[in-house]
């Protein structure tokens, strides 16, 4: 499902690429990157609480771009959300830069790219993001027990960022 600027569909993922907000758009793009994922997964990989990703994972699920499927695998019963081909579709657009410029109409200054590309090294980011990845691949271990604590230690080095903001 390849398209163009300019395909018949364009106002249709345009309209849909407009009501997203920020954080709606780190999801897709979290699921994107890093596939499935939990609640608690997703909220830790967007460095969000997960009460503040509830009511977005909700409405990505209600545009059509996110689903949910039961998950049975960890101690408690959860969903394990992941995008639909929609949702692919608009990660594709929202990572195109010449359809992200006509959906502004705005030009994009080399220095604003350069910007969002390669973002300032913070320590604190990087081992936050370490923890993730360790929490990664404990999961694709089979070891859920490990997996969880570098999840829970990249929430809690999260909480203790977000409060020194």
């Amino acid at each position: 499902m390849s398209m163009q600027i300019g395909d018949e569909r364009t106002p249709y993922f345009l309209d849909l690429i407009n009501r997203l907000d920020e954080t709606q758009r780190d999801i897709l793009a979290s699921l994107r990157d890093r596939g499935p994922g939990l609640a608690m997964d997703i909220a830790v990989r967007v460095l969000r609480f997960p009460d503040e990703i509830g009511r977005p994972l909700r409405t990505l699920q209600e545009m059509n771009l996110v689903r949910a499927r039961p998950f049975t695998g960890g101690q408690m019963g959860a969903e394990l959300f992941s995008l639909t081909p929609e949702g692919e579709q608009v990660v594709r657009l929202l990572r195109n830069p010449d359809f992200m410029r006509a959906l502004t109409n705005a030009p994009v200054e080399p220095a604003a790219v350069a910007a969002t590309v390669a973002p300032a090294f913070n320590p604190h980011q990087e081992e936050i993001a370490l923890l993730r990845r360790l929490g990664d691949l404990a999961a694709k271990r089979g070891d859920d027990q490990s997996a969880a604590d570098y999840y829970s230690q990249a929430l809690e080095k999260t909480r203790h960022l977000t409060a020194a903001s």
